[in-house]
């Protein structure tokens, strides 16, 4: 079961980054399925362990690609990964705090990964691509 499935206008024909997107919503599928009472599904704050660990690999990624690169709006996609990164942290210490893991996460994970892809990281294809990246 998915809550979000990938869609070919998510590529940004960035291998690496590409990848990436695909194993978040991925992940974000198995916290999903992990709500729907899937039996054999790990308990969603594995999950979310796992997807917090994630993205702050992808945010290095794409932000170390941007440095070497010399993406100019750099510290505007930034400051779009700081927000998620801040976002995620607060449902963390809700998690540490003995809160569940709950919806309000995973609806938030689903339109900011949809949005971001979108409408922030689609920018950034032409300039990389213009730089060989691909």
């Amino acid at each position: 079961m998915v809550i979000i499935e990938w869609k070919p206008e998510y590529d940004v024909k960035i291998a690496i980054i590409d990848r990436q997107h695909k194993q978040l919503t991925k992940t974000i599928n198995e916290l999903y399925e992990s709500f729907a009472g899937k039996e054999d599904a790990p308990l969603p704050t594995n999950i979310f362990k796992n997807l917090c660990d994630y993205v702050h690999i992808h945010f290095k990624t794409e932000e170390d690609l941007m440095v070497k690169y010399q993406y100019p709006e750099y510290e505007e996609h930034k400051k779009e990964h700081t927000y998620c990164a801040d976002t995620i942290l607060e449902f963390k210490k809700e998690i540490e705090d003995g809160k569940a893991v709950t919806m309000d996460l995973l609806l938030f994970l689903i339109d900011w990964l949809h949005n971001h892809v979108l409408e922030v990281d689609i920018k950034y294809a032409p300039f990389f691509h213009s730089k060989g990246v691909s």
